[in-house]
């Protein structure tokens, strides 16, 4: 994946980050994981108008963030059958689900920064752990999906039998300590 993207690169400790996506009030990159060994980490942006003041930001070991559909709180989450879910396309309980995270740490095999996978061969070193409608979700694989960035972890869960059917269902996946973010959903029939 590319370091410098539009003439923006974001620098972690120096080390240019593989770019998803440059526009001119947002950004997104990937945190190399060289950073996850020490207690902080300094950003620096650069464009053609210079270099920002450095910002000085902890480091944790996983902050994991489910990806939603674009100003939603629906998780971009695949039903067991391949096809996209949402309200209109609920997913069964008893069924498997595959949502789409990034933030789950270090990885084995270590250091695959910016990479695009062909398969599933990157997984999170720490343990994962889902929760849907409130309710434990065993997970079934946490793995990288094949044509994404390195730092995009596939987790397939399967939907307790006992969650009620909702439009708008809480789902929320555990890497190590650190929790994904409030407020993600899918759909359950």
């Amino acid at each position: 994946m590319p370091t410098t993207l539009g003439g923006v690169q974001v620098l972690f400790d120096g080390v240019a980050a593989a770019l998803l996506y440059v526009t001119p009030s947002q950004l997104s990159a990937v945190v190399p994981q060289g950073v996850s060994r020490r207690p902080a980490t300094t950003l620096e942006v650069t464009n053609g108008a210079g270099k920002s003041d450095p910002m000085v930001l902890p480091v944790a070991a996983s902050a994991p963030g489910i990806f939603t559909m674009d100003g939603t709180t629906q998780a971009i989450a695949v039903n067991e059958d391949g096809s996209m879910n949402s309200a209109a396309n609920p997913a069964a309980t008893g069924s498997a689900i595959m949502v789409f995270v990034s933030g789950a740490g270090r990885t084995e095999p270590p250091e695959m920064d910016g990479l695009i996978v062909a398969d599933e061969q990157i997984r999170p070193r720490l343990p994962v752990r889902a929760t849907i409608g409130e309710a434990a979700a065993e997970v079934l694989s946490a793995a990288s999906a094949s044509g994404t960035a390195s730092d995009v972890i596939r987790v397939q869960v399967r939907i307790p039998k006992g969650v009620a059917p909702s439009a708008a269902a809480p789902v929320r996946i555990v890497v190590g300590g650190s929790g994904s973010q409030a407020g993600v959903t899918i759909a359950i029939r």
